[in-house]
């Protein structure tokens, strides 16, 4: 049973380097990543991120890339975070990128959290791509969470797109999988939030909190993923929906639809 390969784009690298810049902090940020490229001699300009001199450049490196473009959208998305004031209240104090290993639904897990803070509680940090859409609903609730600064809640503009990322990306499904295993080990379930900021101008941030029973909803769902899994890893490691296997593949027979073997006899009764 093999690894599903882990796939990178542009849209991810920037997004952890945000995590980075926000969460981590400007020294870690330069640390992790290179930034530029190689100059062209010919014209004094940085060479293209497509082109052959940049990727090799971007091989010598010996760490991710950023193009002076992502940067620039890193440090305004990162101004963003920091510009709305309960998203900066949120990850003023805390553990960056925690990592805490417990068993949950009899199967060993792992999680590593964008944000712990042991008092306001866990924090997601996202970006979308979408801004403009409006309207969406959550089939999961979330409600924007006004009780540590209630002059600033998310705009009205922003309400909608984020709830339509979280549903499209199911990061419900994953928040609440991070609450379920830290309470294994502190046991106490935690608030949860979500700070996402918008990809372009004018980089509009907004909080919100996950209500408990969309975290409740979500767990249910998890574990009862998890218990699938459990079983057949337990039996004969065959998950639902697959082909049972066997010592000999079945053979699987391939004909004309109907119309056209009425066709065919059609022509040989008249050739007869």
């Amino acid at each position: 049973m093999g690894l599903i390969e882990d796939e990178d784009r542009p849209a991810y690298l920037i997004g952890r380097a945000l995590h980075t810049l926000v969460l981590e902090g400007r020294e870690a940020f330069e640390a992790q990543y290179a930034v530029g490229g190689p100059i062209n001699p010919k014209t004094g300009a940085l060479y293209g991120s497509g082109t052959k001199a940049f990727a090799e450049w971007a091989a010598e490196q010996g760490k991710p890339v950023l193009t002076v473009e992502h940067r620039e959208l890193v440090d305004r998305m990162a101004e963003g975070v920091r510009g709305h004031g309960l998203a900066r209240d949120l990850l003023s104090e805390g553990i960056p990128e925690g990592v805490v290993p417990a068993e949950y639904g009899q199967m060993p897990c792992q999680i590593r959290m964008d944000w712990f803070d042991p008092h306001a509680g866990l924090v997601g940090l996202k970006t979308c791509d979408d801004p403009q859409r409006a309207g969406a609903s959550w089939r999961c609730r979330a409600s924007v969470s006004t009780a540590l600064e209630r002059k600033l809640p998310p705009p009205a503009a922003a309400r909608g797109w984020f709830e339509a990322n979280a549903r499209r990306y199911g990061y419900i499904y994953q928040v609440a999988s991070y609450q379920a295993v830290l309470a294994k080990v502190i046991a106490l379930p935690m608030p949860v939030y979500f700070v996402a900021v918008e990809k372009k101008e004018p980089y509009r941030c907004g909080v919100w909190k996950v209500h408990e029973d969309a975290l409740a909803q979500a767990r249910r769902e998890n574990e009862a993923a998890i218990e699938r899994l459990r079983r057949c890893m337990d039996s004969v490691r065959q998950f639902p929906g697959a082909t049972p296997r066997s010592p000999q593949p079945p053979t699987r027979q391939i004909r004309f639809p109907v119309w056209l073997r009425q066709a065919i006899e059609v022509r040989a009764t008249r050739a007869l």
